[in-house]
């Protein structure tokens, strides 16, 4: 409610171009000069994808060299915004995973698929070390985190400034969380950082999604698919790191598996991997008995407390299964029901 009221006070303070005000003649004073009687209102609708605001700003008093509304000369010192009505939507979709996933990648289709269909997604990115992605991000952390700077001023390698970085990450929620307001979107995507143990094992990145201001958040947590695909023991360990960062992050997940096109020849045996039985006697070919009970017990455990998903299998060079993805964010960002419905 604080950041709408300042967004409103802002939007009257330059958006109204003619105004009048009942002043304190409400208190038997005459109005104060250059001003008239009458009773402002500003009311804001947007329609955009369903949504909308309304509100009304009432002028308390006036105050020279306070706020200067363009072609009038009337300073207002206070304006309290009443919001009749106003639904304002923010999904926020992190995307989470191992480095060489496909992150980025899955970041700009994602946007793509919104915008395609008639939302405005914005991308985020939260790698204050990469160098070049396959998108122009709309906000970005390097804009407030210079990895060079850093090394340069604390006498640090690439990996030491990366940690630190990673940790300033949480310094600049405000500056962040600004820029995506003043952006207004329906859907952000948060392509966070490569190295997956800076962002997730380190507080900063719980601390950023913890206190992202955003109606919904989900995080994607993706399967790097040639590796997970391999054998069903590697299946079971990113499985296992998928659990990890649901329960460090603390919100709802998905899980996807990437690079769906290049393992085209597995698809089946992945398929299968989703059912325990499948996957047990997947195991039982493994060589290492030693790892193959290991990895039994923890996929006991896995299923025993429903943690274990069947992940989503999508190409992000065919798009192919981004309808599936899509529609499992949309059921739960918003129980089911597409935006706007």
């Amino acid at each position: 409610m604080k950041r709408l009221v300042k967004y409103l006070n802002l939007y009257a303070c330059n958006k109204i171009r003619i105004i009048t005000a009942d002043t304190e003649s409400r208190n038997g004073n005459a109005p104060t000069e250059n001003t008239s009687e009458g009773e402002t209102g500003v009311n804001t609708n947007n329609n955009r994808n369903g949504i909308r605001l309304t509100a009304t700003a009432i002028i308390l008093h006036f105050k020279i060299n306070q706020c200067k509304i363009e072609f009038s000369h009337i300073i207002i010192n206070r304006i309290n915004i009443i919001t009749s009505m106003f639904e304002i939507y923010l999904e926020t979709i992190f995307i989470t995973g191992t480095a060489g996933s496909g992150k980025s990648l899955l970041t700009s289709k994602l946007i793509q698929w919104y915008k395609d269909n008639n939302f405005y997604a914005i991308s985020l990115n939260l790698d204050p070390g990469v160098i070049s992605l396959p998108y122009e991000p709309d906000v970005d952390v390097r804009n407030y985190i210079d990895i060079d700077k850093i090394m340069s001023q604390h006498d640090l390698g690439p990996n030491g400034a990366l940690i630190m970085a990673s940790d300033l990450i949480a310094t600049k929620l405000d500056e962040i969380q600004d820029e995506v307001f003043n952006l207004n979107p329906d859907f952000v995507v948060v392509d966070t950082p490569g190295q997956i143990e800076l962002f997730i094992f380190r507080a900063s990145g719980p601390f950023f999604v913890s206190n992202f201001q955003s109606d919904n958040k989900i995080n994607i947590f993706t399967f790097d698919g040639i590796l997970a695909s391999s054998s069903p023991m590697n299946f079971i360990s990113i499985a296992l790191m998928a659990t990890s960062v649901r329960l460090r992050l603390n919100i709802s997940q998905i899980d996807v598996m990437t690079k769906r096109d290049l393992v085209i020849d597995k698809l089946q045996e992945i398929i299968k991997w989703s059912s325990k039985s499948s996957l047990e006697d997947s195991l039982q070919n493994e060589k290492n008995i030693e790892y193959s009970i290991l990895s039994k017990d923890l996929l006991n455990a896995l299923f025993k407390n429903k943690l274990m998903q069947s992940p989503i299998l999508v190409s992000s060079l065919t798009m192919s299964g981004m309808v599936n993805l899509t529609a499992a964010l949309s059921r739960v960002l918003n129980l089911g029901e597409e935006k706007g419905e």
